[in-house]
């Protein structure tokens, strides 16, 4: 909602690099609304193409695991193949610089089809540093004479850190430097939330948050949960505010654990289940997962229950998946990131590392229900089983890492079965999507199976475009994607927002 005025700015810099091809650099700091303009960019041009399908974007999740390029490259090329019937070889490859130059190539031959678009990428601060360089490597965006070509623009969000380093070599290049939201902005943001402040009082928030959008937009939140707070206790407000904008954070968890039984039996455990989460879970996982951790059966309406109270701090995407809201509430979960010369900070936040260790501990318990080979099994009836299945063959060794389980880590590896199963079926997908076996009588589909063949390709291609957690999670976190209906579960959990 809102930031017309940003909005027009950031088509201005597309307009004006159309002719040649370059970038266009959103940068801000976390939480000042990088991510939910780069939404409302998408949403705007998926309105002027005819459908999200026909935009090829990416929302790097917050936590990205290893070589995410890779992940990344997939879905832009897979979207790209959809929107203009382009050769699905060109996902085939697996490695970084083979997709990259897969990249290259669908986009030169759109060019000279004489076609335009604009891409999307949004978190690149986000993606892991090199471990040699320490830089993040973003060779995978086209550089070089050439390159992007006349008529494709890439639209990137960023925070202004080391990032920008190796942008620096991406020319021509354009940086938009996103301003504090706007005082009006902020007024609408109270007026969707049914948040009635008096026009002296709105101008004190926003000056207390220096108009900072994440915490404006969770100050809207917190004031309209709270509901029929006297003038005493909103000027109380203010001034906790104005000299600790973060204790937003703080306020929240005061008013959930209000509520000691759902704390202790379904708030805490759901939210030390999330921060440690390598994707976003469904109501059917986070019900199984709660049920392991309290030791007895949880109802599925009190998860519903929880996801509600948690409100705007964990957002639904549109896998039905629920996560974590935003880096700085992650980061205050965990008592927040390093102090400046690298040594760890006094533990501030709801979990410190031992706690962590044992919510991962928890989800590499859940990935070993009914045995390690149940993972590779099909036919499960259930979707959460099968979930379970899917989620426990991507990311079953992380938690064993990070839960420093090292004797069941290095017996899993020692017997190599699990690896083995993963990367037969990692080619196996491969070979589906690559078009190979399609035109061949043997070791494909076959003639008379070429109109299945190609419907599995397109298949495949769907679902290499729309990872999990990727996109439909911000865009519903920002008040794109339409509100949840009534008893979809979690209900109002990430169906508006202001800025991530």
């Amino acid at each position: 909602m809102g930031r017309q005025t940003e909005q027009e700015a950031v088509w201005q810099l597309v307009e004006e690099l159309l002719p040649t091809g370059g970038y266009v650099t959103i940068t801000g700091e976390a939480g000042q609304g990088k991510s939910c303009l780069i939404a409302s960019l998408v949403e705007a041009r998926a309105r002027e193409q005819g459908g999200e399908e026909r935009v090829a974007f990416h929302f790097i999740p917050l936590v990205p695991p290893p070589d995410y390029q890779v992940t990344l490259l997939k879905a832009l090329l897979a979207r790209l193949m959809l929107k203009y019937q382009l050769p699905d070889w060109w996902l085939a490859g697996e490695s970084r610089a083979a997709l990259s130059a897969a990249l290259e190539g669908a986009l030169q031959e759109i060019a000279r089809r004489g076609q335009q678009d604009v891409i999307f990428i949004d978190g690149l601060d986000q993606l892991p540093p090199d471990a040699q360089s320490g830089w993040r490597d973003l060779s995978f965006l086209p550089q070089g004479p050439g390159n992007p070509p006349p008529g494709i623009v890439f639209v990137l969000g960023t925070r202004p850190n080391d990032t920008l380093r190796p942008l620096e070599l991406c020319k021509p290049r354009r940086e938009y430097r996103l301003p504090r939201l706007s005082r009006s902005d902020f007024a609408e943001l109270l007026r969707q939330r049914r948040v009635d402040l008096s026009e002296m009082l709105v101008e004190r928030f926003y000056e207390a948050l220096e108009g900072h959008a994440l915490f404006l937009d969770l100050l809207a939140r917190e004031l309209a949960s709270r509901g029929g707070q006297g003038p005493a206790e909103v000027e109380a407000l203010v001034e906790r505010l104005s000299s600790d904008p973060e204790g937003l954070f703080t306020l929240a968890l005061d008013r959930l654990r209000g509520e000691r039984a759902r704390w202790q039996r379904v708030i805490q455990p759901l939210l030390g289940i999330l921060l440690v989460a390598q994707e976003p879970l469904t109501i059917a996982a986070l019900r199984q997962l709660l049920t392991l951790a309290n030791g007895r059966a949880i109802d599925l309406d009190e998860v519903r229950q929880g996801l509600r109270r948690l409100g705007g701090l964990v957002i639904r995407d549109q896998q039905g998946g629920y996560t974590l809201f935003h880096l700085k509430w992650r980061d205050y979960l965990r008592g927040g990131p390093a102090q400046a010369d690298g040594s760890p900070r006094e533990p501030e936040g709801l979990f410190d590392e031992e706690e962590e260790r044992r919510w991962h501990g928890l989800l590499a318990a859940w990935c070993e229900q009914g045995g390690l080979a149940r993972l590779w099994q099909e036919g499960a009836r259930e979707e959460g089983e099968r979930e379970r299945r899917r989620y426990g063959q991507r990311h079953y060794v992380r938690h064993l890492y990070e839960a420093r389980q090292w004797e069941r880590l290095f017996a899993v590896l020692d017997e190599g079965s699990y690896g083995e199963r993963r990367w037969t079926r990692t080619r196996a997908w491969a070979a589906m999507h690559s078009g190979s076996g399609a035109a061949s009588g043997g070791g494909g589909w076959g003639e008379a199976g070429g109109a299945a063949g190609a419907a599995a390709t397109a298949v495949g291609l769907h679902a290499a475009a729309l990872q999990p957690g990727e996109s439909g999670g911000c865009l519903s976190r920002c008040g794109v994607a339409r509100p949840l209906p009534a008893g979809a579960g979690g209900e109002g959990a990430g169906t508006g927002g202001a800025a991530h």
